[in-house]
């Protein structure tokens, strides 16, 4: 018996195989378009020299996108922003995630920096080692840190609730409300306080 000739292939059939395969057999067949990973550490594109991820580094890892955050809000004296850090991660060979991390909130070269964390399992893992390449370039930078530990100088000396209002200590001046004063003013500060909380409590009486 004659054996039975191959029916001819449909045009696409090749590449619809190919596309089922998974990631590492696709690498083979040369159809994948997962990037190479790229050296962790800041891109050569901005005037921060080049630095590997940290090894050994105090950082925690696991909470290194919450410290950049923190640390970041410290510098700009300010409440952090959508967009301020921005995220940008990709599949690399291997089936692995690579990310890389921008600063927007700062200013200098800092601004444009990419920071390139390490190749991890997934993406989550890959932000944060992006996040701690970022925290160890920032401790490096001495004006960076002074801009930080200033910031955090910045410490409840003495709360009292009169409303919505509270007062806090900085260096010279204090803040009430919406307004600022010298430390000179302290005095009529107070005064003012125990006069309003005066008025809360025969109004309280009252009703």
């Amino acid at each position: 018996m004659a054996r039975p000739k191959s029916k001819p292939q449909p045009n696409g059939v090749s590449s619809d195989l190919e596309a089922s395969l998974p990631a590492d057999t696709a690498d083979v067949t040369g159809t994948s378009k997962q990037d190479s990973p790229l050296q962790p550490g800041a891109l050569s594109t901005t005037s921060i020299s080049i630095a590997q991820a940290p090894v050994g580094e105090q950082t925690n890892k696991d909470l290194a996108k919450q410290e950049l955050m923190g640390l970041c809000g410290k510098i700009k004296r300010g409440i952090m922003q959508k967009g301020d850090v921005s995220y940008d991660s990709q599949l690399v060979v291997g089936g692995y995630f690579q990310a890389t991390v921008t600063v927007r909130c700062l200013d200098g070269d800092w601004k444009d920096a990419v920071f390139v964390g390490e190749v991890c399992r997934d993406k989550s893992m890959a932000e944060h080692s992006a996040a701690a390449v970022a925290v160890a370039e920032l401790r490096k930078d001495d004006a960076m840190m002074a801009r930080s530990s200033a910031s955090s100088q910045l410490s409840c000396c003495d709360s009292k609730v009169a409303g919505h209002m509270q007062k806090f200590h900085c260096g010279e001046q204090f803040y009430l409300g919406t307004r600022w004063v010298f430390r000179r003013d302290l005095k009529l500060l107070k005064d003012e306080i125990q006069k309003l909380m005066m008025i809360l409590e025969v109004v309280d009486l009252v009703g």
